[in-house]
């Protein structure tokens, strides 16, 4: 009877230091999981990120927007173009009168 009491001891000892280490273990994995206050805050920074994100129709927008800006770029561009031609015509013809 005394043998199974020591053996009961022993076990219980074993299973009270095993309880000790789960629980320095569950301690320490509580101060490193993640809250409800600490998910509630990512998602808030999430969802302020989320609302600086371009659409489509943004982008459909944008590229309408570009798309004036350069046929405006080119009809100024063509305009320079044809006054710089009929002004070096004009110039050129003026050599050629005044020269011969």
């Amino acid at each position: 009877m005394d043998e199974q009491i020591v053996e009961l001891d022993k076990r219980l000892t074993a299973v009270e230091k095993d309880v000790a280490a789960l629980k320095a273990e569950a301690a320490f994995a509580r101060e490193h999981y993640v809250t409800k206050q600490d998910f509630a805050r990512l998602e808030e920074r999430v969802a302020a990120i989320q609302s600086n994100y371009a659409t489509k129709a943004d982008l459909a927008a944008l590229e309408h927007k570009l798309e004036c800006k350069l046929s405006q770029l080119e009809s100024r561009m063509m305009r320079w173009c044809v006054g710089t031609m009929i002004t070096l015509t004009g110039v050129f013809m003026a050599f050629v009168k005044f020269a011969v």
